[in-house]
């Protein structure tokens, strides 16, 4: 009968094997891990099995990390129905791109140190989202290989890491007149779609989808269905007006204020690509930093520019859908306080 202790952060085992006392570190913190491997470690005494060199080394078979690969192929491949074909895709190519990174080694060597490198490597060389990416399908693709007994930890076990929250990125008002002379040269749909955004705060999707059952025009509104099917309504300043009015005189059969693509929730992404590297060009022969603004950031801009012209942000809050106002505050908070000294000398006695 084996028994387990806490020695320093990991926990050890003491058992009995060939008339003779061993007391040997599990190289685990977890407790429901150490008793897992003490359950498993009392079993293979009991029947015959126990391998030492096996045992501690965390895996019942030696397995590589490309013959994990392959097995995982089979088992998507088996299970396809359970996924599309992109996601498969995606995990294959993310796995290929850990044996990059470490090389083509067996399981049992991916430790906690080799986890950290690994981190340091995607940290480095890319975005946030790819690493949020790959590290959970790691921890997906170990979690199989646990589950498959090939080992008895899984390295990649935690939770993702969240993207650090840095403040929203706004246009300033020479990149919006940047952005208002690359578009009027180009068809008169996508100008609208630009500057219809950057004056409702709406994001892609919704102005995308825009129909004329959207619009308000007596009231200056848009009513809009949000994340969740949650209805808002959305004030029209004088320019989003105009611009409403603008399409109108174009009113086509199929009722979308945007008709001219069958999707324009991609067309205005490859747009605004092409607006961002002519931008870059220019900038580059100037000596001028890079433009790195995304769409989404023309909803930043009407939210900065709202709160720092005066805006209230409990206002801001429900035009933006947001569920919460801490959302909105956590955001958007520091526009907010800077708009505070605007008008301070309207009282000075």
């Amino acid at each position: 009968m084996s028994h387990i202790r806490k020695v320093g952060k990991n926990y050890s085992i003491e058992f009995n094997w060939n008339d003779k006392r061993y007391h040997r570190s599990l190289g685990v913190s977890n407790r429901e891990y150490a008793r897992k491997m003490q359950q498993k470690l009392d079993y293979q005494i009991s029947n015959g099995e126990f391998n030492p060199a096996r045992f501690f080394g965390k895996a019942d078979d030696v397995m590589t990390l490309s013959q994990l690969r392959e097995k995982l192929a089979r088992h998507l491949d088996a299970h396809s129905g359970d996924y599309t074909q992109r996601t498969i895709q995606t995990y294959l190519y993310n796995f290929d791109e850990l044996i990059k990174i470490i090389g083509d080694v067996e399981l049992e060597k991916v430790n906690p140190g080799v986890v950290e490198d690994v981190e340091i490597y995607l940290n480095r060389d890319y975005s946030h989202a790819t690493r949020r990416q790959r590290l959970a399908t790691f921890r997906l693709v170990f979690n199989k290989a646990k589950e498959w007994g090939y080992i008895l930890i899984n390295p990649f076990i935690g939770k993702v890491p969240k993207k650090l929250k840095t403040k929203p990125q706004f246009l300033t008002e020479e990149e919006i007149e940047r952005m208002r002379d690359y578009f009027s040269d180009k068809t008169p749909w996508l100008y609208d779609m630009i500057f219809l955004t950057v004056n409702t705060g709406l994001r892609r999707r919704e102005v995308s989808d825009l129909t004329w059952e959207n619009v308000d025009l007596p009231n200056e509104q848009l009513k809009i269905y949000g994340k969740g099917r949650k209805e808002r309504f959305v004030p029209l300043n004088r320019q989003a007006v105009d611009i409403i009015k603008n399409r109108q005189k174009q009113i086509h059969i199929t009722g979308k204020l945007f008709w001219e693509t069958p999707n324009p929730y991609n067309a205005i992404s490859l747009a605004w690509g092409r607006f961002r590297n002519a931008l870059n060009k220019q900038r580059e022969k100037n000596a001028q930093p890079k433009f790195r603004k995304r769409f989404h950031d023309l909803r930043a801009t009407y939210a900065s520019w709202y709160l720092m012209n005066g805006g209230s942000i409990e206002r801001l809050s429900k035009i933006l859908g947001h569920s919460s106002i801490v959302i909105t505050e956590e955001a958007y908070g520091d526009f907010s306080r800077e708009s505070l000294h605007k008008d301070k000398n309207i009282v000075a006695f």
